[in-house]
């Protein structure tokens, strides 16, 4: 015996190592084999998910004038308006008026100007700019839905008042009612749409081999615009919807695939 009472230290019979590394290697090749489809995606492509919470409530349906005050900002020339990563919202804005008025002007010279709401019947709720400058007031139009304008510094976009909105996210009729729909998709990675019973989003881009961040969404009264930058084919967007206390209650995914985006709606130049 040694100092500390403990047996002469002796090696393990081959058959009980042997049994060992059996069984160690076979733990392994489980874990890695359950693993290995999310590590490989990893691998292959940039996926960054950002979150935020908006509000201490359920969002309002779209057509509730009722807000999230966390969510109400001014101008975004003030101090107080917060840069939302490439996305900065304000509630209300200098030229919203101004870019509505160039959004109905495009609406009432095109083919489809009978179907759309007029002028006087557009809500704003708020408008989203991107770094570069193009701003997307979301309104509500055509029988109180919700509708987006985009205006740059040479065209303005209003979104088609009759198509479908595109499911982002849906859970079946006999759980939470919980949804998001996308409504427009702007040339330049603008994704603009409405969330049903939802107080957070949180979206999570696919973007090839890049790692670029995504920004969080402007998200007011249930709608919402997330600049995805550069989305082509290969790509696509994940979203999840989280409920005030933080619990996920609806998710879903988009792959760019143009017959599968939302329409373009109707565009022309700034008169």
């Amino acid at each position: 015996m040694n100092a500390l009472d403990l047996p002469p230290r002796r090696p393990l019979p081959r058959e009980t190592r042997e049994r060992i590394r059996r069984t160690v290697e076979t733990g392994l090749a489980d874990r890695r084999s359950r693993y290995r489809a999310p590590l490989a995606a990893a691998a292959a492509v940039a996926l960054l998910a950002v979150g935020v919470f908006v509000g201490s409530h359920l969002a309002p349906v779209p057509g509730d004038d009722r807000s999230p005050a966390a969510t109400t900002t001014t101008s975004p020339d003030s101090p107080d308006s917060p840069v939302v990563r490439g996305v900065t919202m304000a509630v209300p804005y200098a030229q919203t008026n101004e870019d509505l008025d160039h959004c109905a002007d495009v609406a009432a010279a095109s083919p489809r100007a009978g179907e759309f709401a007029p002028r006087a019947e557009w809500r704003p709720r708020f408008t989203a700019t991107a770094p570069d400058g193009v701003r997307i007031t979301a309104f509500l139009g055509t029988g109180g839905k919700p509708a987006f304008c985009e205006v740059t510094t040479t065209t303005a976009t209003v979104s088609d008042p009759t198509a479908e909105p595109i499911p982002l996210a849906l859970t079946p009729t006999n759980m939470s009612p919980a949804a998001v729909f996308a409504v427009y998709l702007s040339p330049t990675g603008l994704l603009a749409g409405y969330a049903e019973s939802v107080a957070a989003l949180e979206f999570t881009a696919v973007q090839g081999t890049e790692v670029e961040p995504i920004s969080v969404p402007a998200f007011r009264n249930g709608m919402f615009v997330v600049n995805l930058g550069e989305f082509r084919i290969g790509d696509s967007v994940d979203v999840i919807g989280r409920s005030s206390q933080g619990l996920s209650v609806v998710s879903g995914s988009l792959a760019y695939s143009p017959p599968h985006l939302p329409p373009p709606g109707v565009t022309g130049p700034i008169g």
